[in-house]
């Protein structure tokens, strides 16, 4: 899970900053800024969904404490 955290994190600085991420980022068309913003949010709600998901798997066999 500490995995998807940092990816998370990554993928945030990413949509915050995408210009500390790709050099050019202002000579990219606003579809392209808008489209690679739209992945990296998606990928943040993947990442959260797996955690959750293991999240709930431990809950379930009794091997999560909050």
């Amino acid at each position: 899970m500490r995995k998807y955290e940092k990816r998370i994190s990554e993928h945030q600085d990413k949509v915050n900053n995408p210009e500390k991420h790709i050099p050019d980022w202002d000579n990219y068309s606003d579809a392209k800024k808008a489209g690679l913003i739209k992945h990296w949010n998606k990928e943040i709600r993947n990442f959260q969904k797996s955690i959750d998901n293991r999240i709930s798997e431990l809950k379930e066999r009794g091997d999560y404490d909050e």
